[in-house]
């Protein structure tokens, strides 16, 4: 089959596309079913196994330098903390690694007004805390109550 752009594109498992007009990737990684079956045992040979090496120092400096830590990875995580901002390389990442830990629900979105509320009940609670430890501290001890 062709592309209309010229490019020759083959079945399922496209192995090749045109380069993007930006230079991007002449070729496309494998499709999820060639995938390796078996985890590597080290991040370094995991990322060369799904085609994605650039990601290497990703992993590492932020925490996930052993494949327990990676098996563990949170789509959210792909993102936020190690910065994988191409949706196919998160699919390709999130697929190679099987099934993974349910990830914990995000909390529903705090309208200003419920923020508001919540940030006075933390300011109150703080002041309580400090006004009891200031109670509870001996007799012995001079220090001079700090004002409010």
């Amino acid at each position: 089959r062709r592309h209309p752009g010229g490019g020759r594109l083959e079945g399922p498992g496209i192995t090749q596309t045109d380069a993007a007009a930006d230079g991007v990737g002449s070729r496309v990684a494998p499709p999820h079913h060639t995938l390796p079956q078996d985890l590597p045992d080290t991040v370094e040979a995991w990322v060369e196994s799904i085609r994605l090496p650039q990601y290497t120092q990703n992993f590492h400096k932020n925490g996930f330098g052993d494949m327990e830590r990676v098996r563990k990875v949170w789509e959210i995580e792909l993102t936020t903390v190690l910065e994988i901002t191409r949706p196919g390389h998160r699919k390709r990442i999130l697929a190679s690694l099987g099934d993974r830990p349910l990830e914990p629900q995000l909390p529903p979105a705090l309208n200003p007004h419920d923020l508001s509320l919540e940030l006075s009940k933390l300011n109150s609670d703080i002041s309580q805390l400090k006004e009891q430890l200031f109670n509870d501290l001996p007799s012995s001890t001079s220090r001079e109550r700090p004002t409010p």
